[in-house]
């Protein structure tokens, strides 16, 4: 909360739901309002990646104050948020620029066809909203790495010209392909590391708000060369 303070900025937390929906509010003068609801799962909230992407957000060039609603439970699908309602009352609710989807991790590669129902039926709804849908692509586990490409193919047969494509995974990918001295994952080799996810929220960072550089400071209590190095990583994934 300090970092956020000594910036200026105000951050709220809401509990707007018993599966633990989050609203973050970032109020600041002179920064472009972008609002994001994240359907997901531990992929998207853990630690709080939501909040890192917030705080790229507000110090980069120019600068952005998102308000970010997250609706997220450990290991559910998109069939079961849609099955559920609550994802559907938060897009109905207000007016999103962007929606954010995120499959269960093994999702796309164990149910490829019900991946693919339920992220269209999701994708339309949120066209008739009047928002973009984007596409989470996520990480393969740390121990099947080959899997990443079809977990990619998946996420991008399922888009189409539909939806944005946040490629997490090939940004992941890269980095354990050339340093593997970067943890990513927790011993779980599952979820993300403070690193994993502070790649996450770089590559959304560069995908949906397309600063014109890749330098932002350093706001974690990573390395300053690890920090920028992971940057440097998003944004070369982004670019190509």
């Amino acid at each position: 909360m300090q970092r956020w303070l000594a910036q200026g900025l105000i951050l709220i937390a809401v509990v707007v739901a018993s599966i633990g929906a989050l609203v973050w509010i970032n109020q600041q003068q002179n920064c472009q309002k972008v609002s994001l609801l994240f359907i997901g799962n531990s992929h998207t909230y853990g630690h709080d990646m939501p909040n890192l992407l917030a705080e790229l957000a507000a110090a980069g060039e120019p600068r952005y104050c998102l308000e970010i609603e997250t609706v997220v439970e450990g290991g559910a699908s998109l069939a079961k948020h849609w099955q559920d309602g609550v994802g559907l009352q938060a897009l109905q609710r207000q007016q999103w620029q962007y929606v954010v989807l995120q499959e269960r991790s093994l999702g796309p590669i164990e149910d490829p066809q019900g991946f693919q129902q339920a992220a269209s039926r999701w994708m339309q709804t949120i066209r008739q909203q009047g928002a973009t849908p984007v596409l989470f692509v996520t990480w393969a586990r740390e121990y099947a790495p080959e899997q990443q490409a079809q977990i990619n193919a998946a996420y991008a047969q399922t888009a189409g010209q539909q939806a944005i494509l946040v490629k997490v995974g090939a940004a992941w990918q890269q980095v354990r392909q050339r340093d593997r001295s970067i943890a990513l994952y927790e011993p779980d080799q599952n979820h993300a590391t403070l690193n994993g996810a502070y790649l996450t929220a770089c590559v959304f960072y560069t995908t949906l708000l397309r600063p014109p550089s890749q330098s932002l400071p350093n706001l974690t209590d990573l390395p300053d060369a690890q920090a920028q190095y992971l940057q440097q990583v998003a944004w070369d994934v982004t670019q190509n």
